[in-house]
């Protein structure tokens, strides 16, 4: 999780020279909205649904059920896909 994070934050760095300093996900989602890669699914939508999890994942003491995690971890390669699209065009 901590990974897509990143990643998003790596992007926008790279393509619009700036990142979100909120601790509030859904600023940086309207930053990856900003950037447009043809044929690309929109990494915001993926960033937007991290959160959900994010609590339990970080912070709980509860395992996290494989259907949690799952869609977290797609979500993760999301938008580490992204980011090294948006990189590789650098």
């Amino acid at each position: 999780m901590l990974a897509g994070i990143a990643a998003s934050d790596a992007a926008c760095c790279a393509a619009l020279g700036q990142r979100s300093r909120t601790d509030n996900h859904m600023d940086a989602a309207k930053l990856l909205e900003q950037i447009v890669i043809p044929d690309e699914a929109p990494a915001a939508n993926a960033l937007r649904r991290m959160p959900r999890g994010k609590d339990n994942a970080h912070y709980g003491l509860d395992r996290i059920s494989k259907r949690t995690l799952l869609p977290l971890q797609r979500q993760a390669a999301t938008l580490i896909a992204f980011a090294n699209e948006v990189l590789a065009g650098r």
